[in-house]
């Protein structure tokens, strides 16, 4: 029986079991009300993301970067699209908040 038959048929059935098809948001919205959120955690934490941003923004005195970003994801034990990721973030707050 395809998706949309069964949809079809439980939908005659519902109104006789008091189920009801709920929309996913309603779910998320009495979520978000409890204090949960979706998604997984950051890799990094704020502070994590700081000194990250810091040892990027880290020049030597021939004014090439001290740390490359592989250097920075090994120290903190994630992927380099992880830094890039927190990197890109932080930039745009710093954009967004002019400090």
């Amino acid at each position: 029986m395809s998706e949309t038959r069964l949809k079809r048929a439980l939908t005659r059935l519902l109104p006789f079991s008091g189920i009801s098809w709920l929309d996913p948001r309603d779910g998320l919205d009495a979520a978000r009300a409890r204090g949960r959120t979706g998604g997984q955690k950051p890799k990094l934490t704020d502070r994590q993301a700081k000194i990250a941003r810091d040892m990027y923004d880290e020049l030597g005195p021939d004014g090439r970067r001290v740390h490359t970003v592989q250097q920075i994801a090994d120290e903190f034990g994630v992927t380099r699209p992880t830094i890039y990721r927190h990197l890109q973030r932080s930039l745009a707050e710093h954009q967004r908040t002019g400090r």
